[in-house]
């Protein structure tokens, strides 16, 4: 849902944690996404529905060129990631932290936000 989110906003290099795609191939400015860690809690049953709540850490990293300076990065998270994020049908994210550093591996700046995503996912009951 939060790559949709950010793809129906406009943003395009959009990936998971798990893709193998490599970053030079990735684009300029690429966001990656991942879940860190979910917790389900029990479900409520209805007549024709089952409610599952559900709490997620996703961890969101955008990552550019080094030339691109920090203050792009800051500036691409506040006007497409985070309006991107808060505006999904349904959830409710909260920032829980927001760092920048170097990664000497790729060569790159990477802003990372880690956000507590929670909600409830709906599934019609069968055999009803």
């Amino acid at each position: 849902m939060i790559a949709q989110s950010l793809r129906e906003r406009g943003e395009k290099n959009v990936y998971t944690s798990f893709d193998a795609l490599p970053a030079e191939r990735k684009g300029k400015l690429f966001t990656v996404i991942g879940i860190g860690g979910m917790n389900i809690s029990r479900p409520v049953y209805s007549l024709g529905n089952i409610y599952i709540p559900f709490t997620a850490e996703a961890e969101i990293k955008l990552t550019s060129p080094e030339s691109a300076g920090s203050g792009e990065l800051l500036e691409h998270f506040s006007l497409c990631t985070e309006p991107a994020l808060e505006g999904m049908s349904g959830l409710s994210c909260r920032l829980t932290k927001l760092t920048l550093k170097h990664d000497t591996t790729l060569g790159r700046l990477v802003l990372c936000a880690g956000f507590t995503v929670t909600g409830i996912s709906i599934h019609e009951r069968s055999g009803v």
